[in-house]
């Protein structure tokens, strides 16, 4: 795991699987700055998508849960 204090963004690498997530707008232009170095897939959307083999998508946190 990966994080870029100045830009606010997580970077998980497994394999050749990626995952980044962070604050939306400089998710777009980092994608586009690391494939000027790696040979890449272009991004997918993270709902329905598959990392490590697995379906993800969005939930919703518990609030109650947070707070306890």
């Amino acid at each position: 795991m990966h994080f870029h204090r100045a830009k606010k963004l997580f970077l998980s690498i497994y394999v050749d699987d990626f995952k980044m997530a962070g604050k939306r707008e400089n998710i777009g232009p980092m994608w586009k700055e690391l494939s000027k170095y790696l040979n890449i897939d272009p991004p997918t959307r993270f709902h329905e998508g598959k990392y490590l083999g697995q379906t993800q998508f969005e939930v919703e946190p518990n609030q109650q849960r947070l707070e306890d």
